[in-house]
């Protein structure tokens, strides 16, 4: 299956995912914090 992604594919989706990362666990910590606090 990996083998079959093309190289520069793949080297996009990491930096991708890298980037989107943070974000996405910033928006899971700031729901987190809201529903507390409801």
């Amino acid at each position: 299956m990996l083998g079959f992604v093309p190289q520069p594919n793949l080297q996009f989706f990491l930096q991708q995912f890298s980037l989107v990362t943070p974000l996405l666990a910033l928006d899971v910590r700031t729901r987190y914090e809201k529903s507390n606090y409801d």
